[in-house]
């Protein structure tokens, strides 16, 4: 019996032991000091030891990143004083040996624990951010552990709060005078066409951009493209402010120049206090568009390249389409059921002002184009009418919707059609043989019949006088 209990006492104190095991290893691996940051959604962060701190005197040794960061430290009192800015300024700066601690935020909520048993000064520094993110500041932050009797800097219910302001980067293009709306127009081959270009005002002083760039996309529909101006907000850029790569047409650059991203960093402009940039630019609806408002190949967009520490990052922007219509003409006989074509009949097609637009002539099928041209009204009128065919008096007025829909109205009379089509008939002449020759040949046999009584009568009198 005492045998037995003696071996279910050194059971039971195998058990006890192998139970502590995991506690005594939890307690000799925790941390001696903890900070709670909070950041944003996809930034990365490291945590750099600036300097040793002597718990027994409080004095600074092993201080890193260089001259400027120990002479702010030496006026740093903690990471909420007044002294803080210089010292997180000298950091920003600085080079730090390894990072001893690095997190990437899953969420706005999400808070890092960051645990040492390294007394000493610690900066975080914001080392990583999502690839689509304007960041307008993105602010480190200094703690000092322990800091008095405090071995812990903010908690998980009221961590330390990185100041990162950020925006999503917006891009867009527009049609400027659209005769649809900003997004579609209509134009006639050889107009000019304004479009708009928008992009988000990105990066900061505290991360600057060493590149920013807007990208015309322009189709082969359109040739002399133009830049005709550069804003930043509500100021226009001068053009040395800026440049533009027009070498290739479906991606023309413009580019904000070096010196201006330089004050900009310098803080001698407001870029990074602005907005958006705002490029406007012109280009000319080419003879060889494609007609018909169904088709996206006289579509055009925009996208945003710019580049800072993380590397480039692009983002797409806005399309817009530019239509434009073709107005077919029939010219035929007037007297066949089948509309048999007339050609060499020439057609004035006018503004609904009467500005001549164009002059065409049929073909020998009767078959005529005004082509590439905007919604709107014209005029369609014949002017020369095929040899032996009466001349068409009438003035066709067409309308053009900006869906391509063409009404055409004439005489009064309104129809939608799919071409205008004008009728000519053949002149008239009198025929030979018939009741009316024998008329004037009799008429004139009678009229030398009296004439030849008159001259006997007249002779007989003088006779007998």
């Amino acid at each position: 019996m005492k045998t037995t209990k003696k071996i279910f006492a050194a059971v039971l104190a195998v058990m006890m032991i192998a139970l502590m095991i995991p506690f005594s290893a939890s307690a000799a691996t925790s941390d001696a000091y903890n900070a709670f940051i909070k950041g944003k959604n996809g930034f990365t962060v490291n945590v750099y030891k600036v300097a040793k701190i002597n718990t027994t005197t409080g004095e600074y040794t092993e201080i890193q990143g260089g001259t400027a960061v120990a002479t702010a430290l030496k006026t740093w009192k903690n990471a909420s004083g007044n002294d803080s800015k210089a010292l997180l300024e000298a950091c920003e700066n600085a080079t730090f040996a390894d990072s001893k601690g690095d997190h990437t935020f899953a969420s706005d909520e999400d808070v890092y624990n960051f645990g040492t048993n390294e007394a000493g000064v610690y900066y975080v520094k914001v080392t990583g951010q999502p690839a689509e993110t304007s960041v307008k500041k993105k602010g480190g932050a200094l703690f000092a552990l322990p800091e008095g009797t405090k071995t812990t800097q903010g908690s998980a219910e009221a961590p330390i709060e990185l100041k990162i302001n950020t925006g999503a980067v917006e891009v867009s293009k527009e049609i400027v005078g659209g005769d649809i709306d900003t997004k579609k127009t209509t134009a006639s081959a050889g107009d000019t066409v304004t479009f708009k270009l928008t992009a988000s005002v990105t990066g900061s002083k505290e991360v600057p951009l060493t590149e920013y760039t807007i990208h015309d996309n322009l189709s082969g529909s359109f040739d002399t493209p133009a830049v005709t101006e550069v804003k930043v907000d509500n100021t226009k850029l001068s053009t040395s402010d800026y440049t533009v790569d027009a070498s290739s047409q479906s991606d023309i650059k413009i580019s904000l120049s070096e010196s201006y991203l330089k004050a900009a960093k310098e803080g001698t402009n407001d870029f990074y206090a602005s907005s958006d940039v705002t490029v406007t630019l012109t280009a000319v609806l080419k003879d060889t568009a494609v007609s018909g408002n169904a088709t996206t190949a006289n579509s055009n967009s925009d996208r945003l390249t710019y580049t800072n520490v993380y590397g480039q990052t692009e983002k797409s922007g806005g399309t817009v389409y530019v239509y434009t219509f073709d107005l077919p003409v029939l010219k035929y006989d007037g007297t066949t059921d089948n509309k048999t074509g007339l050609g060499n009949a020439t057609f004035e097609l006018k503004t609904k002002e009467g500005t001549l637009i164009d002059t065409k002539t049929t073909d020998s099928s009767g078959n005529v184009t005004f082509a590439k041209l905007a919604a709107g009204t014209y005029k369609v009128k014949e002017t020369v009418a095929p040899a032996g065919y009466n001349l068409n008096s009438s003035e066709y007025t067409v309308v053009i919707s900006t869906t391509g829909v063409i009404t055409v109205t004439v005489d009064g009379n309104s129809s939608t059609v799919n071409q205008v089509e004008v009728p000519d008939y053949p002149v008239t002449v009198p025929s030979t043989g018939g009741m009316g020759t024998m008329m004037f040949y009799v008429g004139g046999a009678a009229l030398i019949a009296c004439a030849g009584v008159l001259l006997f009568v007249l002779k007989r009198k003088k006779a007998a006088k």
